[in-house]
């Protein structure tokens, strides 16, 4: 569903290093495999602002900017105080954006399928049509 959700854009790309990867699998394993595949390309990691104020407790989180630049996206204003964890260095390499509240949860789209209700303009329409032709999140 992440290929078809993104067959469009040209600048994304889905990747199975992490499923084909045995045993535990961390961020900045996947990013530095990335790294090695896309020597001149820079990657960008977008996380929400819940995910920025706990990325410390990631393993060893503080080489992921060697690696990545994170794109943080927010519903609303936050203050980047609350990033007290993150090195001046880490924070360089972190780019804030604030996006309009789309009020719209992976929850509430099972539950409208479930429900028999309408998931148009909730998910892409190729992602739509293949949760219907796959009968996916309907009753057993």
């Amino acid at each position: 569903m992440v290929n078809l959700a993104i067959a469009s854009n040209d600048y994304f790309f889905s990747s199975l290093i992490e499923i084909d990867r045995k045993g535990n699998t961390y961020t900045i394993d996947t990013l530095k495999q990335l790294k090695t595949v896309y020597l001149d390309s820079e990657i960008y990691f977008i996380v929400g602002y819940d995910t920025i104020e706990t990325i410390h407790t990631w393993k060893d989180y503080e080489l992921l900017p060697e690696y990545t630049r994170f794109v943080v996206v927010s519903r609303t204003t936050q203050s980047a105080g609350n990033l007290i964890n993150l090195t001046e260095d880490f924070l360089d390499k972190v780019d804030f954006f604030e996006t309009p509240v789309i009020d719209i949860s992976s929850t509430e789209i099972r539950q409208n399928i479930y429900n028999n209700k309408s998931i148009t303009y909730m998910v892409d329409n190729q992602v739509e049509r293949y949760i219907y032709k796959h009968n996916l999140y309907r009753a057993r």
